[in-house]
């Protein structure tokens, strides 16, 4: 390893690194022109501070690299000012778009966001979180650790993006009604003349059993053999298709789980020499960038995901500064409908 010494530093620079001492509290709150206490309020969150002031505090702090002593502000404070975020994995067609909108709304309300993954090592790792490291944690995963639950048995304030029925004391960021988007979806296949439906999907949920409950009720069953399951990934997508293929070749039209899978199942299609949509149609969940720029787009269900997480964090503040906690927003999905899907082959 090689170690730069001053001696070898422009004349400029060096000088540079010996005058320069840390930003203080009091060099931010004189860059936007307020008092100490003031700015002090923004990072401390003891009293209620206007979004726009706490926001021009925030971004001078970045450009003068101020970095609050957060243990000293624990000490006082009695929290950590910190959220945890619990993913399953960075495989998560979601993960990205997750963490930056959580990230997003955690600062802007003054708390950092610590990131931990779901792992063998969860319940050890993760009782850190519990016992004073974060005053709080959103769930983006689909188990729940035992500690987390006594946790929460206790009072430790959690929450997940939608109503989920893990537990009864998990905060919602929002509320759905997925039937109605999905209804929304099969009848459009439906009037495009579509009657042999294959699934691509992760388990059997709540949204498949609604889908082939209400092509049940349409007279339109669907074959077993046409429903495969543990897919949640590109490569997951692909290789379920092919073996839906070779179970049913009849199917035209191919409902998947996520868009991850579609565009994993579209590929497949492709290689198999399938035209899209003119052989068969396929559709996802999700609306990600890489299903908008497939060729054909992707037809999709759209969620939300930027008032979602702004709505869960918010919440999830709530709880955890005592403040009244109002019921989750009820949100909606829109059906994205794209070239992907069209009339049933003749």
């Amino acid at each position: 390893m090689y170690t730069f010494h001053t001696s070898e530093l422009p004349e400029n620079l060096m000088a540079r690194s010996v005058t320069t001492r840390p930003a203080t509290m009091a060099d931010v709150a004189a860059a936007v022109g307020l008092s100490r206490s003031t700015a002090s309020l923004a990072f401390s969150g003891k009293r209620p501070i206007n979004p726009a002031t706490r926001k021009r505090i925030f971004n001078a702090a970045r450009k003068l690299n101020y970095l609050p002593n957060r243990a000293a502000q624990s000490l006082r404070a009695g929290r950590t000012r910190t959220l945890g975020l619990f993913l399953h994995d960075m495989d998560d067609q979601w993960a990205q778009s997750v963490i930056a909108e959580v990230k997003a709304a955690a600062e802007e309300l003054g708390y950092y966001l610590s990131i931990m993954l779901e792992t063998k090592n969860l319940a050890h790792r993760g009782t850190g979180y519990f016992q004073g490291l974060a005053d709080g944690v959103i769930l983006h995963t689909p188990s729940i650790t035992d500690d987390l639950k006594r946790s929460i048995d206790r009072g430790f304030p959690a929450a997940k993006l939608t109503e989920s029925g893990d537990h009864p004391n998990i905060i919602a960021g929002a509320r759905f009604s997925h039937e109605d988007v999905y209804r929304r979806l099969m009848d459009y296949l439906m009037q495009a003349g579509h009657r042999r439906f294959g699934f691509i999907w992760l388990s059997e949920d709540e949204i498949l059993k609604f889908v082939l409950e209400y092509l049940k009720r349409k007279s339109i069953p669907v074959s077993p053999v046409w429903i495969l399951q543990d897919a949640r990934t590109c490569e997951q997508g692909r290789a379920a298709f092919r073996e839906l293929r070779r179970r049913g070749p009849e199917c035209t039209a191919v409902i998947c789980y996520n868009d991850q899978v579609a565009v994993g199942a579209m590929a497949a299609a492709r290689d198999q020499g399938l035209k899209i949509p003119g052989d068969l149609s396929i559709a996802g969940n999700g609306d990600i960038e890489s299903g908008r720029l497939w060729s054909p787009g992707l037809t999709t269900v759209q969620f939300p995901m930027r008032d979602v997480c702004r709505q869960t964090v918010r919440r999830l503040i709530d709880r955890i500064e005592g403040k009244p906690l109002l019921p989750p927003v009820h949100k909606t999905e829109e059906l994205i409908i794209r070239e992907s899907t069209g009339p049933a082959p003749k």
